[in-house]
């Protein structure tokens, strides 16, 4: 990242959620069981100009909330790291359902 330049720091976040199995697991380092756990939710920053990605958030059984996508911004700003955009997987799965139909997934820029 030191050496992006300032266009190479945009970027998008993308938000996804997948179901998991409900197991309990074991966590030596700090002793601990953790779960069970009904789904996995990742948030993944995206370069918008040059081709990177870095996950920038994994959570459990949470509602993908501006408590949490507020921070993960100001912590990306914090690193001159610019966000344009947020794609939740709902609008991915619309988008690259109709990427055959360009015609149904064109918009005309309004400037």
């Amino acid at each position: 990242m030191k050496t992006f330049t300032l266009r190479d720091r945009e970027c998008v976040l993308s938000y996804y959620e997948m179901k998991v199995s409900k197991i309990l697991e074991y966590d030596p380092v700090p002793d601990e069981v953790i779960g069970p756990y009904r789904y996995l939710q990742v948030v993944m920053a995206r370069g918008l100009f040059k081709n990177w990605k870095q996950s920038v958030f994994i959570g459990f059984d949470q509602k993908m909330m501006k408590d949490i996508i507020l921070p993960i911004i100001a912590k990306l700003a914090e690193q001159n790291i610019n966000v344009t955009s947020i794609l939740s997987q709902d609008v991915l799965e619309i988008f690259f359902h109709n990427y055959d139909k360009k015609e149904e997934c064109m918009m005309t820029h309004l400037c």
